[in-house]
């Protein structure tokens, strides 16, 4: 039996992940981001290690994780060469850089730790012992 399987968890867990991608669009085309301290380099690797984990979370073969890695880092790709053509804001490839490794390492995380912790779709190990 999956734990959540009726709660809506899986829904809400979902929804969570769109907001997330849409915060990365929102934020990576507006044309003047808010200063944030910190380098921007670590900005895009943790808002597409979050954006990685997140989706990563939900597949359970190691092929459709490395799928959704993938995805994840394109799209960091493709927002970086819409800012280079929308004139708002400039092209970085050290930003795409970036984007990769966050989107590698949220997938990499979603391998090392147990399942049961993170994922909406976890199997549940309880019994009815007596």
């Amino acid at each position: 039996m999956r734990i959540f399987a009726f709660s809506g968890l899986r829904r809400w867990w979902i929804a969570a992940g769109v907001l997330i991608v849409a915060a990365i669009w929102i934020g990576s085309l507006m044309p003047a981001p808010p200063r944030m301290p910190g380098g921007d380099k670590i900005h895009h690797f943790a808002a597409y290690a979050l954006c990685s984990f997140f989706w990563c979370a939900l597949a359970t073969r190691l092929r459709d994780k490395v799928m959704c890695v993938i995805g994840v880092a394109l799209m960091g790709v493709l927002i970086e060469f819409l800012q280079g053509v929308s004139g708002l804001r400039h092209f970085e490839s050290a930003d795409m850089i970036a984007n990769a490794l966050g989107a590698l390492t949220g997938g990499v995380f979603t391998l090392l730790i147990p399942r049961t912790l993170y994922s909406p779709t976890a199997v549940s190990s309880t019994s009815t012992a007596p």
